[in-house]
Order: C-alpha cells, then structure tokens, then sequence
C-alpha cells in the first residue's frame, strides 16, 4: 500500500470580477493546505500527492495537464479527492454538511462511501452530482483512470 498514492486536489483560479474566488476555490485551497499539515502528524499507509491545480475556469486545464503528465504514475494512484466550492451550502446543514459528488464515476470508493451514510454523522452523499451545478476535476473521469470525488460545502 506504501506504494499507491492518493490526490488530494483543488484550483486555485477563479472567473475574477464579481466572482472573485473566495470560495470557489481559495477556501478549497486552504482546505487542501490544512489537510497537508494534519497529515504531517500522522501520515496515512498510502503517499498523498496534493496539487492546486489552475485552468479550472478553462477547461479543467491543469487536471488536463496533470494526466497526461503525472509526478507519480497513475498505475499506482489508488483515488484523487478534488476539493471545491466550501463556504456555501445547499442544505439546512449548510456549515457542516459535505456533499461528496462524482462516485456513478468511481464505483470502486462506492464501498468507502457507504460507511459515511450515517444521518448523525455531518456528510451527504450525494454520488451524482443531482443539481447539476458542479463543475471540477472530478467530472475529468478519473483523471484518465483513476477513481476521483469532488467534495464540497455547495455553492
């Protein structure tokens, strides 16, 4: 397992203007910070790879780029989480509900996710991405081939 590695991702780009990015996606940025100096204390069995991908707002350009041009084979990439879009909501839980999207494209994390169904525990599963209002890294299929989630507050 030491061998396999995970993604953990987010972009850091934004449309500007009146879209100035603030959560979509420096608040997904800082997520992806903060988990990289949590995971220092107490590392996983797999390597994390954590990337702040830009292009988003062109055609997911350095998810793109990144596939085609992987630091770390993906034949030893086991899953890749993107993280996007926290600091809204789309429940009446809003602060502390996390939507994950994107398993009708990763059925081999299905199993993962079961666990986390729990209605006392603060997550929704949502698998596929029912509002038709995400747009990210995790809609690029598995990054070629690798299992991949979006999790998200909303927008």
């Amino acid at each position: 397992m030491k061998k396999e590695s995970v993604i953990i991702c987010a972009s850091y780009d934004a449309f500007g203007g009146k879209f100035a990015g603030a959560m979509d996606n420096a608040a997904g940025v800082a997520l992806l910070f903060e988990i990289a100096r949590e995971m220092v204390k107490s590392p996983p069995a797999r390597s994390l790879i954590f990337i702040a991908f830009d292009g988003s707002e062109q055609g997911m350009a350095g998810a793109v780029f990144y596939s085609a041009n992987p630091l770390v084979s993906l034949d030893v990439t086991a899953a890749a989480i993107n993280l996007t879009g926290f600091g809204g909501g789309w429940s009446e839980r809003k602060h502390d509900t996390i939507n994950i999207v994107g398993s009708e494209f990763s059925p081999q994390l299905r199993s993962v996710l079961s666990d986390l169904k729990d209605p006392d525990k603060p997550a929704a599963i949502l698998g596929a991405d029912v509002f038709n209002r995400i747009e990210g890294e995790h809609l690029l299929p598995g990054l070629g081939r690798v299992p991949v989630l979006g999790m998200t507050s909303g927008f």
